[in-house]
């Protein structure tokens, strides 16, 4: 399990800043390790962005997953494969979770748990 900074706006509500410590993939882009910006962009789909505004997708929510517990929240995870690893769940701030992506065949599921640091402004 990863550790990784997160910080939310005021004004922003449902908006989940993380510094990713990795390189991934999302619908089908590449993104580089930094920081990047979660975004529910109605019922069906999710934004992700760099920092920068440079790299952007919006993916495609497959199902939403149930809450089970507060240790849900603020979370992303990743299929990992070798060493490439795909953006497959959205944890936001009290909402449920959202599968973006799911690899078939064997595979890992790393977690990487997000650590308040302050707040967007």
């Amino acid at each position: 399990m990863l550790l990784a900074q997160i910080a939310y706006g005021q004004a922003t509500a449902g908006v989940l800043r993380v510094a990713v410590p990795f390189s991934f993939t999302a619908a089908g882009k590449e993104f580089p390790t930094g920081t990047y910006l979660f975004k529910r962009e109605g019922s069906g789909r999710i934004s992700v962005s760099s920092a920068s505004g440079k790299a952007t997708a919006l993916l495609a929510v497959i199902t939403l997953l149930a809450r089970s517990s507060d240790a849900d929240d603020h979370l992303l995870a990743f299929d990992k494969v070798g060493d490439a690893r795909v953006l497959s769940e959205v944890w936001l701030q009290g909402k449920d979770g959202a599968l973006v992506h799911s690899t078939p065949g064997e595979h890992e599921h790393e977690v990487v748990k997000l650590v308040a640091k302050s707040r967007i402004r």
